[in-house]
C-alpha cells in the first residue's frame, strides 16, 4: 500500500505547503538574476549591505567619521557608499570631492574655530608669540584691529586656517539631500541620496598633507588656500569670513597674556 494511500489528507496539503514556501524564494531569486543582467548605475564602492540593516553591522564601536576614513582608504575611493537600513549613504572623503558642487555647503561657526585655535596656541607658546609680535608690529599701540589691518596679519591668518583642517568642530557637518540622480566622479548618485563630507578624513590625508597631526600654521604661508572657494577646506569655509575670524583672533590674542619660549 502506497503513502498516498495511508495518509490522503496530507499528501492533498503538500503541493500547497511545497507552493507557499518555495514562491517567495523563486520570486527573489528572479528579481536578483533580473537585476543582474541588467544594466545599473555604477555606484561608488563600499562593504556589500546586509538585508534589511545595510552596513549597520559593519560600523564598529568607534566614531562614524573614523569608521568611513577606514572605508575610504580600504576601497582606494574618493566616494564611498554605505546603507544605514534602507537610506543610501554617499561620502566624500577627499579634498577632490568636498570641492564637487554635490558637496558644497559649511556649518562651522566662527566662535568654535577661535577657540580651537586658541587651545592650539596654548598648547603651542612658539606660534602664539610669533602671533603677538605680529600684532606688535603691525597694529603697535593701536587698541582696535581695523579690518584695513588684517591683510598685513598673514601669520595670523596661516593660524586661522589650520584649526579649519586638523581639529574640526564637526568632523561630520550636517548631511544634506540629493535632489536628483548625478554623475560624480564617474559614479551615479542616485536620487535621495544623503551627501556627506568626511572633513575628519580630508584634514588627515598625508597625500596632502604633511605632518598632518601636527599644528604647523606655517603649512599655509606659501599657500593657494583660502577662505573664498575652491581650495581642499572648501566644503568647511563657507561660513567662516576672514573679517569675522580676524577680529575674534586678533582681538583674543591682544587680550591674551600666557609665557612663552
Amino acid at each position: 500500500m502506497s503513502t498516498t494511500e495511508l495518509f490522503p489528507q496530507e499528501a492533498d496539503l503538500l503541493f500547497p505547503t511545497l507552493l507557499i514556501v518555495f514562491l517567495p524564494l523563486i520570486f527573489l531569486v528572479t528579481k536578483r538574476l533580473k537585476a543582474s543582467f541588467s544594466k545599473s548605475p555604477t555606484l561608488p564602492p563600499g562593504p556589500f549591505p546586509w538585508p534589511i540593516l545595510g552596513n549597520i553591522p559593519h560600523l564598529k564601536n568607534e566614531p562614524l567619521y573614523v569608521t568611513l576614513a577606514r572605508f575610504a582608504k580600504t576601497y582606494g575611493s574618493d566616494l564611498i557608499s554605505i546603507k544605514l537600513g534602507s537610506q543610501l549613504l554617499i561620502v566624500g572623503s577627499s579634498p577632490a570631492a568636498a570641492m564637487e558642487e554635490l558637496f558644497s555647503g559649511g556649518t562651522d561657526s566662527s566662535s568654535s574655530t577661535v577657540e580651537w585655535l586658541m587651545a592650539e596656541l596654548i598648547r603651542n607658546p612658539k606660534c602664539m608669540k610669533i602671533i603677538r609680535e605680529e600684532l606688535e608690529r603691525e597694529i603697535g599701540s593701536q587698541e582696535m584691529v581695523m579690518e584695513c589691518d588684517l591683510p598685513k596679519l598673514k601669520y595670523l591668518e596661516c593660524c586661522l586656517k589650520e584649526p579649519l583642517r586638523l581639529p574640526p568642530p564637526a568632523p561630520l557637518p550636517i548631511p544634506h539631500r540629493d535632489a536628483e540622480t548625478c554623475q560624480v566622479m564617474n559614479y551615479t548618485v542616485p536620487k535621495n541620496s544623503e551627501i556627506l563630507v568626511n572633513v575628519w578624513a580630508i584634514g588627515r590625508d598625508t597625500n596632502h598633507w604633511e605632518d598632518p597631526l601636527e599644528f604647523k600654521p606655517e603649512r599655509f604661508l606659501n599657500s593657494s588656500l583660502d577662505f573664498k572657494g575652491a581650495n581642499a577646506i572648501r566644503s568647511r569655509k563657507e561660513n567662516l569670513p576672514w573679517p569675522t575670524l580676524g577680529f575674534q583672533a586678533s582681538s583674543s590674542n591682544r587680550c591674551f597674556s600666557g609665557p612663552f619660549i
